[in-house]
């Protein structure tokens, strides 16, 4: 109160297959499309690793990915990353995980743009874990490892490690947005 701050109201629902868990409402159109957490020094400048529990809704009808989470604002000439799903024109697998990668090419290393699909499709309206972990070094075939699970019993945890070629750090100033 002291700060002149609000306090918005977020649109939650229950989370399928979890029980007890409430989930942020995101929509690619509405009062809702996404949540921000501020910048902070403790956020991972290099390595990192992401996951979330999403149910998606719908994918984009064109090559554009649906974002889950990322910290970069979309441009392909600024650094940051996003982690989302594919559309269903996208030159990658349609509806699959995938992370978007920008490498300041200021900085030591390859940089530049570049998208690391996974192949792992996730279906509509099913209940999913997702993470994926980022070795900005290592652009082997464990550079980045996906990771998915369809939350209904006796559903095994899917992986895919795959290659990256950008290594230019990536760090960037901006919040972590999710939705």
């Amino acid at each position: 109160a002291a700060s002149g701050s609000k306090e918005v109201a977020v649109a939650i629902e229950p989370m399928p297959r979890r029980s007890g868990s409430r989930a942020a409402l995101l929509k690619p159109t509405g009062a809702q499309t996404r949540l921000q957490v501020a910048d902070n020094p403790l956020m991972p400048s290099y390595d990192f690793t992401v996951e979330a529990y999403v149910v998606l809704r719908s994918v984009d009808e064109g090559a554009t990915i649906r974002t889950i989470v990322s910290r970069w604002d979309g441009r392909k000439d600024q650094p940051g990353w996003s982690l989302g799903v594919t559309g269903l024109k996208s030159g990658a697998k349609p509806q699959s995980l995938a992370l978007e990668l920008i490498g300041d090419p200021a900085e030591d290393g390859v940089g530049g743009y570049e998208l690391i699909p996974s192949g792992l499709r996730l279906e509509l309206d099913t209940p999913y874990y997702v993470g994926v972990s980022m070795r900005i070094g290592d652009t082997s075939e464990t550079g980045v490892t996906f990771y998915v699970k369809e939350l209904t019993t006796g559903t095994a945890l899917a992986t895919a490690k795959v290659p990256h070629r950008v290594t230019a750090n990536h760090q960037s100033n901006l919040p972590l947005v999710i939705g």
